[in-house]
């Protein structure tokens, strides 16, 4: 199962410093400054509804979802309901992990389901040393306000060894 954890509203970005800013009035209170916070472009968007965050870990391996409802962008007369999400990928393992690619099954509320495999945000493919996080964010438009997006990323280590990490379902 999936696992909820803090919200945190709008899409997120890794603190570094070359982006380091003082805390502002969306910000979480009490953190560690190296932990995820909104982005100015999240800030800027009035009309974003944060839901609720999920994790979930495969061999030490981390997951993190933040789906935000996108009311500005969905039209419900047309059926588009537009779903943004941040996504954090933890190596919490003592080993080097580095992600292949991607696959999102989105499943609609009447049943109908889409596979994707791949993406661009992964072209680079990025290394995971033990301690890294990789964060990206993305966007969907379903039919309806109900439905759900769970998925997996191809990793392999430096052995060769390729699994399977399991994102949760959204």
């Amino acid at each position: 199962g999936y696992v909820p954890v803090t919200t945190i509203a709008g899409p997120l970005r890794r603190r570094s410093p070359a982006n380091d800013e003082e805390l502002g009035a969306n910000d979480p209170v009490g953190v560690s400054p190296d932990l995820l916070r909104p982005s100015p472009r999240a800030r800027s968007r009035a009309s974003a509804l944060p839901m609720i965050t999920y994790a979930r870990t495969t061999r030490d391996i981390t997951v993190r979802v933040q789906p935000i409802y996108l009311d500005a962008a969905s039209n419900p007369v047309r059926q588009e309901f537009a779903f943004g999400y941040a996504l954090r990928i933890e190596n919490e393992s003592n080993k080097e992990v580095q992600l292949l690619r991607r696959r999102w099954t989105i499943r609609e509320k009447n049943g109908a389901s889409n596979d994707r495999n791949g993406d661009t945000k992964l072209q680079a493919q990025p290394i995971l040393k033990p301690g890294d996080t990789h964060v990206f964010d993305g966007s969907c438009t379903l039919a309806s306000f109900v439905g759900s997006v769970e998925g997996t990323f191809l990793v392999r280590r430096p052995s060769g060894e390729r699994f399977r990490v399991s994102i949760p379902s959204f």
